[in-house]
């Protein structure tokens, strides 16, 4: 029984680990300098579209000019031309010069992560591990787990069941305890590790598709509203990763001030120290995951 608890814990504390250290490598680096192979294919494939969308967008730029010149009064013809003529140039610059604007975006994306790193000198545990006296202290607890009944007199059936329950207690406390840690530390480290992936990914689906959306602005207004629209999510996509590593130095630093004051040092052996040790480390995933929700919703509002 001990065997099967501690592997409770021990899972729990894995999953956690690992997706917690994967979210943070993610978090400090763009899509770019994250997987050099994925940000070559789509490059290529951004490249290709590129291609196709130069006439694509000079198609858009002849409606445009239908839609707005030959409908127009004549003594307004020709602002409407030269209005929907400019636009259309700064779009084909803006098409060509895109992959310099991209590559920059993600270079200041890099700095950005490592100077909050850098100025966010927030202590705090992230990790849940082994060398953390309170998590020694419980794993200690639950290896001394003995249920010794043979000098209970079975005659006596209110003394036997009370012994019983005496004895069973810690082992049904700490069995509860270790499924409720890991359904709450697997929980939330998928929670990170969907938004770590959301980061990446979108920036390198939304690239391939820029060049229409940039091809759709030679047409209307709308397309315009879209290309803006497009570029605040994008780059705000890109500088989230030093906004997320904050976060999650925060609720790092949050969740172990909560119970330090209890936890003060590795001596704390009670049963009611290994319970602060449990509710500390739930506490501390959830915390994370709380905050970093926070702040891509907080993203998504500011950049969308």
């Amino acid at each position: 029984m001990e065997e099967v608890i501690e592997g409770l814990f021990d899972a729990g504390f894995s999953v956690w680990n690992n997706c917690i250290d994967l979210a943070g490598n993610m978090f400090q680096h763009s899509p770019r300098s994250y997987d050099g192979h994925l940000w070559g294919i789509v490059m290529g494939l951004f490249k290709y579209i590129l291609n196709g969308s130069v006439p694509l967008a000079t198609l858009f730029f002849i409606i445009a000019i239908y839609k707005s010149v030959v409908s127009s009064p004549p003594e307004q013809a020709l602002k409407k031309f030269l209005s929907d003529a400019m636009r259309y140039g700064i779009i084909l610059f803006v098409m060509f010069k895109l992959s310099d604007i991209i590559e920059g975006i993600m270079l200041f994306s890099d700095r950005f992560a490592q100077s909050v790193i850098r100025a966010a000198n927030i202590s705090g545990k992230v990790r849940i591990e082994y060398g953390y006296g309170p998590v020694d202290s419980l794993m200690e607890k639950i290896h001394q787990l003995n249920m010794d009944l043979s000098t209970v007199d079975v005659m006596d059936f209110g003394a036997t069941i009370q012994e019983f329950f005496k004895q069973m207690g810690p082992y049904i406390l700490y069995f509860i305890g270790g499924v409720v840690t890991l359904l709450i530390l697997v929980s939330s480290g998928l929670s990170v590790i969907g938004i770590a992936y959301q980061r990446i990914v979108k920036p390198l689906l939304m690239m391939p598709l820029s060049t229409v959306v940039l091809s759709m602005g030679c047409c209307s207004d709308e397309g315009t509203k879209q290309i803006w629209s497009m570029g605040k999510t994008f780059l705000g996509l890109c500088l989230s990763g030093g906004l997320f590593v904050l976060a999650v130095r925060m609720g790092g630093s949050v969740s172990s001030t909560l119970i330090a004051d209890y936890l003060s040092g590795s001596g704390n052996t009670s049963m009611s120290g290994q319970i602060i040790t449990i509710v500390g480390a739930d506490a501390n995933a959830l915390i994370i995951t709380a905050l970093l929700k926070s702040m891509d919703a907080m993203i998504q509002k500011a950049f969308g």
